[in-house]
């Protein structure tokens, strides 16, 4: 009898410091959260180390984000059309080869306001990291480019080499 009073105030106990510490992180994080709701809704799928090495391969050879290849696919399964057209790194770098060397630009910057508007959102987010990520690992691209900074709207500015 002892015992089992003894089990269910630890219970409590611990609920309560579980319930406050649920609570503090809340309030800690109130701000994110207010964030999260007025962003895109979240999926998280689990995959195999050989089928996550499989979707890569895939999405560096559509040049997109991991996300955005499995986006991609899934809505086109589902027969989901998709408006806008897609940006890709070649189209970025048919428009940037033709710098004059030591010239700063942003992607955004290559293309008409027409030609960028036109093209979806996650496109042109999903192109801006892959390209960054190969202008800093490729020896292709960063022997044609280098990352300079980012300026006050986040936006990354390279240099044509």
């Amino acid at each position: 009898m002892v015992f089992n009073f003894l089990i269910q105030e630890y219970t409590k106990t611990a609920c309560m410091f579980v319930y406050k510490h649920i609570l503090f992180v809340y309030k800690e994080n109130v701000s994110r959260t207010v964030r999260v709701v007025s962003m895109s809704q979240t999926v998280t799928i689990r995959f195999s180390d050989e089928e996550y090495d499989y979707l890569e391969d895939v999405a560096k050879e559509a040049e997109q984000s991991l996300g955005a290849v499995i986006k991609d696919l899934v809505l086109q399964e589902l027969g989901y059309e998709t408006t806008g057209v897609k940006v890709s790194i070649f189209a970025i770098h048919e428009k940037a080869k033709h710098l004059q060397a030591g010239t700063e630009f942003k992607i955004r910057d290559l293309f008409s306001k027409i030609e960028w508007s036109n093209f979806t959102k996650s496109s042109r987010l999903s192109v801006g990291r892959e390209f960054l990520k190969k202008v800093k690992t490729d020896l292709y691209f960063s022997d044609e480019y280098e990352f300079v900074r980012k300026d006050s709207d986040n936006a990354v500015v390279y240099r044509k080499r």
